[in-house]
Order: structure tokens, then sequence, then C-alpha cells
């Protein structure tokens, strides 16, 4: 099928954290400090199920919870600084993330990343990341995707090709009213995805692995 443009998730779809990566490593920058680890966790949940994690609005939430330490200027500088390089140590891709988007552009079909999250958090991921991609896309709202859908749409024409890891995302595409002729939807069941276990609403295809898309491509 001749797919004008492929609309693709970052976080467990094109990149995850490895390593001390996830909350365990994040968790730990705060823990170390004296912050206890249900405060933290209780803090991180809020942040990221709002509008998307980012680290000043995580710093608001451990200060209504009493947290007086991030008061100081000079912590809160050494914990940005900490959050950073735990960033860059534990982002990677996928490792069939950069063959295939590469191989996608030598056949001239563009590349959109629509993610979920905080606008400055998600590119700056991305940009650590470093996938190949013509442009990014940042959502605030869960399960809200169809709008940037819409306007690959009018911008590439259709049919799109969407990827994502969690399964109510691509529902809601459906539930907005595209079709398959408009957008192809596809799960990728990536292991460590937190959120292999939803179920779907709608029919989706399903793979393990990007390379399996590159046939839809022939």
């Amino acid at each position: 099928m001749h797919y004008h443009c492929m609309t693709i998730d970052f976080d467990n779809t094109l990149g995850h954290f490895i390593g001390q990566g996830g909350s365990k490593g994040f968790f730990s920058i705060f823990e170390k400090r004296g912050i206890p680890h249900e405060t933290v966790a209780r803090c991180y949940e809020s942040t990221k199920t709002a509008n998307g994690f980012s680290l000043d609005r995580f710093f608001d939430e451990l200060a209504l919870q009493g947290i007086a330490l991030l008061s100081h200027a000079v912590i809160r500088v050494e914990i940005q600084r900490e959050f950073e390089e735990w960033l860059c140590q534990s982002l990677v891709l996928y490792p069939d993330s950069a063959p295939t988007l590469t191989w996608l552009r030598t056949r001239h079909i563009p590349i959109c990343i629509i993610t979920f999250g905080d606008d400055a958090f998600q590119r700056r991921k991305i940009e650590l990341a470093h996938p190949p991609y013509d442009d990014i896309v940042v959502i605030p709202h869960l399960n809200s995707k169809a709008d940037a859908e819409r306007t690959m749409l009018a911008r590439f024409g259709g049919p799109v090709i969407f990827i994502d890891d969690k399964r109510s995302e691509l529902d809601a595409v459906r539930e907005a009213g595209l079709t398959e002729k408009e957008v192809r939807t596809f799960h990728i069941n990536r292991p460590d995805s937190p959120y292999q276990d939803q179920r779907a609403k709608w029919s989706h295809g399903e793979i393990q692995t990007l390379v399996e898309l590159l046939p839809e491509f022939a």
C-alpha cells in the first residue's frame, strides 16, 4: 500500500529508558536526598497523568507535599543537572527504530512523531534520542491525537499509518471518526511498555517490531 505519511508515537514506541532509566533511576535522584519513595512516586504519578511530566511541575508537586529541600537554589540546580545526566545515559531508541525510519525516508515517506506530554520535555527527549523524522507534534492531553492525524491527512493526503504502544490512543482515532481508509492503525507490543495489558475497543494491526511494517510500503 502507498502510505502518504507515517505518524508514530515516541515513548515505548520509538524510544525507551534502559538500565537505571524509568522511574527507578529518576526516583533515586530524590530518595538519596531523604525524600521518601512514597512521596516521590505519588508526585510523579500526579505530574505525568495531568498534562505530561515536566521537572518543573514535579518540583511544584513536591512543594505541595511540604518538601522544603527544593527551595534552595543550589540544590535545585544540582537536581536539574543530575536529571539531564540521567536522561542522556538512559534514554535510547529501540534497535529497529532508526533503521526503519531511515529506510522510509529513502522512499520519501514523511515521518511525523505525535507524542503526548509536556512540549519542552518531549522535544528534549526526542532531541537526545535523535530518531530520523520530519515533524513533531506534542499533544497536551491523553487520547487526543486525532487532530494531528487530520493535519497530516490534509498536508500529505491519505492514507497515513499510525503506530502507538497504547491501544487507547489508537482507539481514540477511530472514535474521532477517522476510518481505516484514512488512518491505518497499528499497535506495537514493546515488551517494556506499561500499557501491554490495555484492551482495544477497535481492531488494529498488531506488530512486535517496526521492521514488520516494511512490507506495508512495498
